[in-house]
């Protein structure tokens, strides 16, 4: 086997595939390799007329989504926090919201529970990659719906097409680079991981929620989809009380491992650690 590999290495080869295929290492070279476009055509040829309000405080999620939305035609506005998009709600018109359910300060739930004590009766839908109890103190507070995250391309179409106006005009089909947007969430993929390693060792069990929460909602949507699931196995561990601490470290683990490779993969590792060959 090894010198099989040192062999189509010597031809040229970049990586190795060992059989019986992983599945998880499959997809990851995949997303090193093909271009992702969550900008995919929209076979309907319509654009939609309106603001829509985006509460999310992760900065990779809330590029790609004003990006989806500048893309078929809505107008975005973006905001980081829940009192933010309280103020610009009930100060400025918008046809409707994606609201986040974990921002600092006034989190998604009392943001819209407030907006609808206000009156504001415009749709807001709950924005999340949270398990089904958030999803649910959501709605309860006031939200129509639900928009999962990772963001897909036909869900959020569809929602636009029952929320907005829209005027048919064909959209433009030149793709858009997002290269520098799959960069940018690798390059910060090495922070989230430092943080999340100091706090299993000082027993942070909500350091690593937040950040393998934040890891859950992206990764996904930027080509990993191993990765977000891996992170949610992660948020669920360490939101168990009291913390499984040998669990949790294991789990950490596997996610670390992916977060290794992607970095090696796009080059911006300080080192070049590759899954060893089988």
């Amino acid at each position: 086997m090894a010198e099989d590999i040192a062999e189509y290495r010597l031809a040229g080869c970049n990586e190795h595939l060992a059989k019986p295929i992983d599945k998880q290492r499959f997809y990851e070279v995949l997303s090193r390799y093909l271009t992702l476009s969550p900008f995919a055509v929209n076979p309907g040829g319509r654009q939609y007329r309106g603001r829509v309000l985006v509460a999310e405080d992760n900065d990779d999620n809330r590029s790609l989504v004003e990006r989806m939305l500048r893309r078929l035609g809505a107008e975005p506005v973006m905001v980081g926090s829940g009192e933010e998009a309280v103020r610009r709600c009930l100060a400025e018109t918008v046809q409707l919201v994606l609201m986040d359910r974990h921002m600092p300060g006034m989190d998604g739930v009392d943001a819209t529970r407030l907006l609808r004590q206000a009156g504001f009766r415009r749709p807001i839908i709950a924005f999340t990659a949270g398990d089904q109890a958030e999803t649910d103190a959501l709605l309860a507070a006031g939200c129509d719906g639900v928009l999962n995250k990772p963001i897909d391309h036909a869900h959020l179409q569809s929602l636009l097409e029952r929320t907005l106006e829209s005027d048919g005009a064909p959209v433009d089909t030149l793709e858009n680079d997002i290269g520098h947007l799959v960069s940018r969430f690798v390059a910060g993929l090495d922070n989230r991981r430092r943080h999340m390693t100091m706090a299993l060792t000082g027993q942070d069990a909500a350091t690593v929620q937040q950040e393998s929460h934040q890891i859950k909602g992206t990764a996904g949507a930027m080509g990993y989809p191993m990765m977000t699931e891996q992170a949610g196995r992660v948020e669920q561990i360490a939101r168990r009380q009291p913390c499984d601490w040998p669990a949790l470290a294991q789990e950490l683990t596997s996610l670390n491992d992916m977060i290794d490779r992607a970095l090696a993969g796009s080059g911006h590792s300080r080192d070049t650690t590759q899954e060893p060959a089988k």
